[in-house]
């Protein structure tokens, strides 16, 4: 690792007094500034900091000036909230007060929200009795730029064997999302918006470890070069974040989670997505995944979708999961305890390109 991220830990690891930092680390953000956002898991709490120029700083989610949110909170001496997911100075998610864990608040950077609430309810009216449960928005204008959602009564998706039945009703859900088409209020999310996405995660990796190997590059362009020779796109609605932590079941279905990224995006970016990630879960050996557990769960969900024989459909999945895998390699290449992981993503990147270059762009 570069001196960048070294320095980062082992200012944690004084702070802490944490022996392995780099085992304690959950995810690290790259600010534009280029400062390191580290999330901590130590002595059975989650901690923030942000590294910079000057040293360590502390971050709390109750005192974050960027969240109106967390101003709130405080200024209501509000006790009793727990956070669920935070990124500072982003994005910070608790349990509302006083709503004993039946409302989450999901507080936003100015201006930020609206777009938010306009994409959740194109997804939930979509969605209504026919495809994903989606999590109800709550009318509430006492927190400023924050969502009020209904907490969906559901537990993590399991990756195992015994879990692989539910995949083929993720695929059909997938699907009658897809079929809806776009609204005309999102926006476009093409192969160039994809590839620019991972110039973005390169210059980040720079910032923090010096930059991506050499391997990561040379797929990153083959999958610049392979982007013209793409079929044409079928476009349809498309959450482009999904993965399996955003997928919850219960009795009643699968709930699909967080749609902040709604757009309207290939049919084919969707399913490349939710693919790659299984295929590092198996890496991880998290949820119940093995590699023989994720094959079926993917091949299930890949039944359920219908995909398979539209032309030019396994063309376009294989780039998406290819620049997925690429991305997802340098993703956790900031998590310490995955580092070692970003060889095998890189050549499950190559891969694909490879069945792409033989298949000469058919």
């Amino acid at each position: 690792m570069s001196p960048r991220l070294d320095d980062a830990l082992r200012a944690v690891s004084s702070r802490l007094g944490a022996e392995q930092a780099d085992r304690s680390v959950v995810r690290v953000d790259v600010r534009r500034d280029g400062a390191l956002d580290l999330c901590l898991e130590h002595a059975g709490a989650l901690h923030w900091f942000r590294f910079t120029g000057d040293g360590l700083v502390r971050c709390e989610p109750g005192r974050d000036d960027a969240l109106a949110l967390s101003g709130e909170l405080d200024r209501r001496h509000e006790e009793g909230w727990n956070v669920l997911a935070y990124r500072p100075g982003r994005r910070l998610v608790v349990d509302l007060p006083g709503s004993a864990g039946r409302l989450v608040a999901k507080g936003y950077r100015k201006r930020r929200a609206q777009a938010a609430a306009q994409s959740h309810a194109i997804a939930a009216r979509i969605n209504k009795g026919s495809a994903f449960r989606v999590p109800r928005l709550m009318q509430d204008d006492s927190f400023p730029d924050t969502l009020i959602f209904e907490r969906f009564p559901g537990r993590e998706l399991g990756l195992g064997k015994e879990d692989k039945s539910r995949f083929f009703a993720i695929g059909v859900a997938l699907r009658r999302l897809q079929e809806a088409g776009c609204d005309e209020c999102l926006e476009s999310f093409t192969a160039d918006d994809e590839l620019a996405v991972l110039e973005r995660w390169e210059r980040a990796h720079e910032a923090a470890l010096g930059g991506p190997p050499r391997e990561w590059c040379d797929n990153r362009e083959r999958a610049s070069a392979l982007r013209s020779e793409l079929p044409e796109p079928i476009h349809s609605l498309c959450h482009r974040d999904l993965h399996d932590g955003q997928l919850l079941v219960s009795e009643g279905g699968v709930a699909l989670l967080d749609f902040d990224l709604l757009c309207c995006a290939d049919v084919a970016l969707d399913p490349a997505n939710l693919l790659a990630h299984l295929s590092l879960r198996a890496m991880q050996g998290l949820r119940g995944a093995t590699e023989q557990s994720v094959l079926a769960c993917s091949e299930l969900f890949m039944d359920g979708l219908g995909h398979q024989a539209d032309e030019g459909f396994w063309t376009r999945l294989r780039f998406y999961e290819s620049t997925s895998f690429l991305r997802l390699a340098l993703i956790y290449a900031l998590r310490p305890r995955w580092r070692h992981l970003q060889g095998q993503l890189i050549e499950m990147a190559r891969l694909c390109l490879v069945e792409l270059e033989h298949a000469g762009g058919d």
